[in-house]
């Protein structure tokens, strides 16, 4: 019968760092890194442009437009 063999704590963090390294080189979740995602500019109430996932946007649409008198409104109480 053969005797186990014993495994330093410094051999066993050495092989659990060359096997995690190798797993974390692999996407785990089975999205490239590389993917580019659809993106989208939209302007903040500050004025700055900001960009945005499309899926996010495609989500949180409400389905409500201004109408032209409500734009033009908005406009002149700006100004």
């Amino acid at each position: 019968m053969e005797k186990p063999r014993k495994t330093s704590r410094r051999q066993f963090l050495t092989l659990e760092f060359k096997n995690g390294s190798a797993l974390n080189s692999q996407n785990l979740n089975g999205n490239p890194k590389n993917k580019k995602e659809e993106t989208q500019l939209l302007l903040t109430p500050e004025g700055t442009l900001v960009e945005v996932n499309k899926t996010i946007v495609d989500k949180a649409k409400l389905g409500i437009k201004a109408s032209n008198k409500d734009i033009l409104s908005w406009t002149k109480s700006n100004q």
